[in-house]
Parts: C-alpha cells; sequence; structure tokens
C-alpha cells in the first residue's frame, strides 16, 4: 500500500512540474513586454503543449483566452496567435488541432482581428 501511495504522490508531483512548466511557458509567449517573441519562446512552448493531452487543452484554453483580450493588452493577442501558429503548421499539432476547434474558437476572432487598428 505504501508504494501504491509512493507512486501516486510522484505522478501528482511530476504533473504539477509538468504544469508549473507548461503555464511560465505559455506566459512567456502571451504576457511578454516586447512585440517581439523570442522564437526559443515559442518552440519551448510548444514542445510542451506536445507532451501530452492535458498540456495540449491547457495551451488551447489559454490560447483562447489571450486572444480575445482586449486591444490595450495586443500584447496578449499576438502572443495566442504566435502559439496558435505553432501549434497548426507543426505536423503534430495539426493532427491534434482539429478543423472544427479552428472554426469554433479562432475563425470569428481572426475575422474581427483582420480590421484591427
Amino acid at each position: 500500500a505504501r508504494t501504491k501511495l509512493d507512486g501516486a504522490v510522484a505522478t501528482v508531483a511530476a504533473a504539477r512540474r509538468e504544469t508549473s512548466q507548461l503555464d511560465l511557458a505559455l506566459r512567456r509567449v502571451t504576457h511578454t513586454d516586447c512585440a517581439a517573441i523570442p522564437a526559443e519562446d515559442v518552440q519551448n512552448a510548444l514542445q510542451l503543449i506536445l507532451e501530452s493531452e492535458d498540456s495540449l487543452a491547457k495551451a488551447l484554453r489559454h490560447i483562447q483566452e489571450n486572444v480575445v483580450a482586449p486591444a490595450e493588452d495586443w500584447r496578449r493577442i499576438n502572443g495566442a496567435l504566435a502559439l496558435f501558429e505553432a501549434l497548426a503548421s507543426s505536423k503534430e499539432g495539426a493532427a491534434l488541432v482539429g478543423r472544427s476547434w479552428y472554426e469554433v474558437k479562432m475563425e470569428a476572432r481572426l475575422k474581427e482581428l483582420q480590421n484591427f487598428s
């Protein structure tokens, strides 16, 4: 019984580390003070996103929340679009992010952003 408990604790701890790393990587892209997002930050986030379905779900929620940010938070929108572009253009990400998610969650917002000034 003790070994099962130790294993469960280790699994939870590993999941927290993974979540923390993913949260930090996502925020590094969407909550920057600079318009230029370092490519290595996007790639690091992408690598963490593709590690598990939970990571993908968390990243898609993060993208969705940040792409609808108010105009004065344009850096968040820019970061969310950079994450989405990296995810959609990667072979693994394109297979995971279906057309239906894009049409339901992103298409209308991207049309709105075409007139952004």
